[in-house]
């Protein structure tokens, strides 16, 4: 394969609270214990007990020819009271982040992903006067502790999804006495530049994403007019909102080196005059059946224009949160092999790709859904905790270790999947 076609970073996405489990001292702990807000009263007090098999884990990783994880730390480990930082939890994240530079594994550190400290929460989170020296002192702390094994950072994972679950849909945990919108995401904004301005000032190497969540949203009534208004409106607010506000809070500046997007599908919206806090926009995946912005349809067609668009910014892209939540491995190979397809042509053409993450590399805890949905390359037996790769885990190892989809891969694993664009010899 041309040089102008490989795809440097080859990896997976792996969660805090999601896999680690027993992180007792984060939001998502305290709104489990809650009736009906986790799917089929779940919570993750075990998820996949990562926290405890870490080493295992990332032997495994790389075993499956992963060069990257795109990893997520827990603020509510490193400080579970304000100003109180755990000595252990920050010495068992530099042994996770050391662990994965030994086995080859390039790290991508996620500073906070969608998980609060409680008490950060109960203050009313991103809209407290205090949020961001909060937030940097919490940066300080871990970059000191594995500042020498990462160059890549993202402060936040999909503000946007936060804010939109969590003030609009009310189906994550809300802060307490929290406002409107807008003002959680200036407090985030502030937030992610003080991480910005620490990472950059303690090395020029470190590199800073903006994280970005990104649905195709489609009137569900093509003739209405206000369908198309609601669907141009929130296609705005995810694509360019959060960025113009960064950029305002650094003076017009652009306090990010690259964009770790996510696309993951296609979503159905109405205008709905009386969802004030969703954007007078309601969505829905199937007519007539409402639904949260984190249940997309996947579509790669749609997924490729949004990709289009954000590479022409100008700037680096890491595509993530490219899953499919499925019990069909072979359903998830299909997808595997569409975004890899698209992505190589998407090289091919010049655009600035740096890598791929697979959401995600493990099964576990999914927020709102509980275990209700499987996302992994890996196998978790919810009794036993036992890891099995899937046939998805080994395509993925074919395609990363042949940089290309070999035709002998698609027959092995997705006999039924056809591509234009699979190079054949």
């Amino acid at each position: 394969m041309a040089k102008d076609r490989e795809i440097p970073l080859w990896g997976a996405t792996v969660c805090a609270h999601a896999v680690e489990g027993a992180d007792f001292h984060a939001d998502w702990w305290r709104w489990e214990q809650g009736a009906g807000h986790i799917q089929g009263g779940d919570t993750s007090e075990r998820a996949a007990a990562h926290f405890e098999r870490h080493g295992d884990d990332l032997a495994l990783a790389a075993k499956l020819g992963l060069n990257v994880l795109q990893y997520s730390l827990s603020w509510a480990r490193v400080m579970p009271e304000p100003g109180e930082i755990d000595d252990d939890a920050v010495r068992h994240y530099t042994t996770v982040f050391k662990n994965l530079v030994t086995r080859g594994l390039r790290p991508i550190a996620v500073l906070q992903e969608h998980s609060l400290p409680a008490w950060f929460s109960q203050r009313g989170a991103w809209e407290h006067p205090d949020a961001t020296a909060d937030f940097a002192a919490y940066v300080d702390a871990v970059y000191g502790a594995i500042g020498g094994y990462c160059e890549d950072w993202i402060p936040h994972m999909e503000p946007l999804l936060w804010l939109s679950m969590a003030y609009g849909e009310r189906c994550w945990p809300p802060p307490t006495g929290h406002g409107r919108p807008s003002r959680g995401m200036d407090g985030l904004a502030k937030a992610h530049l003080a991480a910005f301005r620490i990472l950059k000032s303690a090395s020029p190497k470190n590199q800073v994403a903006v994280s970005l969540y990104v649905p195709h949203v489609y009137p569900l009534d093509p003739y209405s007019p206000w369908d198309a208004r609601a669907a141009e409106h929130r296609r705005r607010w995810f694509t360019h909102r959060y960025v113009k506000t960064l950029r305002a809070a650094a003076d017009g500046a652009s306090p990010f080196d690259f964009v770790a997007l996510s696309c993951p599908g296609k979503l159905g919206i109405h205008a709905a005059p009386w969802r004030i806090r969703n954007g007078f926009a309601q969505y829905e995946r199937v007519p007539g059946e409402p639904c949260a912005p984190d249940q997309t349809e996947p579509d790669w067609a749609s997924t490729e224009e949004l990709i289009r668009s954000v590479g022409d910014w100008g700037v680096p892209l890491l595509l993530t949160g490219a899953g499919i939540a499925t019990e069909d491995d072979g359903e998830r190979c299909h997808h595997l092999l569409d975004q890899i397809d698209g992505l190589l042509r998407l090289r091919k053409e010049g655009l600035s790709i740096r890598g791929y993450c697979y959401r995600s590399f493990l099964d576990g805890f999914v927020w709102h859904h509980g275990y209700g949905q499987r996302y992994g390359l890996v196998h978790i037996d919810r009794d036993t905790l036992t890891r099995t790769p899937n046939p998805s885990a080994f395509l993925y190892q074919d395609i990363i270790r042949e940089q290309k989809i070999r035709p002998g891969a698609v027959t092995r694993f997705a006999p039924d999947w056809q591509s234009p664009h699979v190079e054949h010899h």
